[in-house]
């Protein structure tokens, strides 16, 4: 295996066949529905851009006793989830025992190795990225049985994401999934992670430094037509719009986008002026509720493009689960505007100069007026 080279990469990631095993469907991985795809779909492009020819290798398409537990539901199977486990911890706890039965099963699963067998001949990959760590030990065997570098793709340290998910309600299972993701981890040639703080919380459960590759994201802005983008925003929206500064935030029907949205109600009041656009299904959980006139909610909406373009400034005002990258600063970066963004919100983006870090609403409300006044 290669040492990293001076540019923060590994040698093995250029010019390479890389496979990429996912616990997503492949059409997931190439038309992204949820933050985790999104970042395998992004670091595939990265990957092609760096020469390297990527295939995706989907679990789904792995059919087995293991897998059908290990692989992660299409969009329409998590909202069913939602409605039959309406209380959160009890989703969270689902999806943790659900994944520690599909890594055990998959340890004795001989029909899920020999598939994966048959796939690594068909693909013949120099490099295999595994993405997550559950799952992971029965590819690290094979590919070292193939005699190719193996490498784990952590987009969050998942088990301190389970422990903010939920707490002491079910330590000993987030205990028993920790040990296995740092075993992995160890295990593996490779770790990709996406900020320094996950690279310290590896390094400090005993994985080497030198294994660990922070990946960093790089972006070129596109060009856009803004009046084109205007004209393409249902009249509706654009009458409420106006011609005032416009503050944008994009999310959709999730927890922490919703503590942010809530968070933005009251920054909005702070400054009548000015509009306050929040895209996504997020505004569903805001529906009948009593918000101030200069927000404006979207809902869903197919395409994001021209409410990004018409944006002057974008908010990210992630506050909780620190662990991973904010996937929508990859929106966001695209068009080289000014990005307010919390300390966690920020993490593995802190090398754009756009990026203003603001971790209070006073902070994000001054921010935003030093932004304007320019």
């Amino acid at each position: 295996m290669n040492e990293f080279d001076k540019n923060g990469d590994t040698e093995i990631l250029k010019g390479k066949h890389v496979a990429i095993i996912t616990r997503e469907s492949t059409k997931e991985i190439l038309f992204p529905s949820f933050g985790g795809s999104r970042l395998i779909h992004e670091l595939k492009k990265e990957l092609e851009r760096k020469k390297n020819k990527v295939s995706i290798l989907s679990l789904h398409n792995l059919i087995s006793i293991s897998s059908r537990f290990l692989i992660i539901e299409k969009r329409q199977s998590s909202k069913l989830k939602k409605k039959l486990l309406k209380n959160e911890k009890l989703r969270w706890l689902f999806s943790l025992l659900k994944s520690l039965v599909g890594e055990f099963s998959s340890y004795v699963d001989l029909s899920l190795s020999s598939k994966i067998k048959r796939e690594i001949n068909r693909v013949k990959p120099d490099v295999v990225i595994y993405n997550g760590s559950i799952g992971a030990f029965v590819f690290s065997k094979i590919s070292k049985e193939f005699n190719i570098p193996f490498v784990i793709c952590e987009h969050n340290v998942d088990y301190y994401f389970f422990t903010e998910k939920l707490g002491a309600f079910a330590l000993p299972l987030v205990f028993l999934y920790k040990a296995i993701e740092v075993s992995i981890c160890k295990k593996a040639d490779r770790v990709i992670c996406f900020n320094e703080n996950d690279k310290s919380r590896l390094i400090n459960e005993g994985v080497p430094a030198l294994k660990i590759l922070v990946w960093k994201f790089q972006f070129h802005p596109e060009k856009y037509d803004k009046e084109k983008a205007f004209d393409s925003i249902p009249f509706a929206v654009k009458r409420i719009l106006g011609e005032r500064p416009i503050i944008c935030f994009l999310g959709a029907d999730y927890t922490p986008n919703v503590i942010a949205v809530q968070y933005i109600l009251k920054i909005a009041q702070c400054l009548p002026n000015l509009n306050f656009l929040i895209v996504g299904s997020v505004g569903e959980k805001f529906k009948g509720a009593k918000t101030p006139p200069n927000v404006i909610f979207t809902g869903y909406v197919k395409d994001i493009e021209p409410y990004l373009i018409v944006s002057d400034i974008f908010l990210n005002l992630k506050l909780t689960s620190d662990t991973g990258i904010e996937a929508k600063m990859f929106d966001y970066l695209k068009y080289n505007k000014p990005i307010i963004s919390t300390s966690i919100g920020a993490r593995g983006f802190e090398h754009y100069k756009n990026v203003i870090i603001a971790n209070t609403i006073k902070d994000v409300i001054n921010e935003i007026q030093k932004l304007v006044k320019k």
